[in-house]
């Protein structure tokens, strides 16, 4: 975020981005530290999943990517299941070398272990 507002805090870069898009859903990835989709509904919270991190390259373009292929494929699913699922996204990628998109199978494989519960 403070790439984009390099003079700002971390709050008020996401207040500055909220007042460019109102109506847009924000999601902001930290790493080990999980991640938050902000919407004019509100905030919510995902930690991060377990992973054997082996790189993390890409892993927050492919949460996006989870994301958006959730939100296309499984439109009944509730926003919290839709951000799990960008989560799960993020923790297989992180298991591989180099920017790596896990399939659907390997992101619901993860979401199965009893470590993502």
């Amino acid at each position: 975020m403070q790439q984009l507002f390099p003079a700002r805090d971390q709050d008020c870069a996401l207040e500055a981005l909220r007042r460019l898009a109102p109506q847009a859903a924000i999601l902001f990835t930290r790493g080990a530290d999980g991640m938050s989709l902000i919407s004019p509904d509100g905030t919510l919270e995902q930690a991060a999943l377990p992973a054997q991190v082996t790189d993390t390259i890409g892993c927050g373009d492919a949460s996006i990517g989870g994301l958006i292929a959730s939100l296309l494929k499984h439109p009944a699913r509730t926003m919290a299941e839709h951000l799990r699922f960008a989560a799960a996204t993020a923790a297989c990628t992180a298991g591989h070398a180099g920017a790596y998109a896990p399939d659907e199978t390997m992101v619901n494989a993860k979401l199965a272990l009893p470590s993502a519960a």
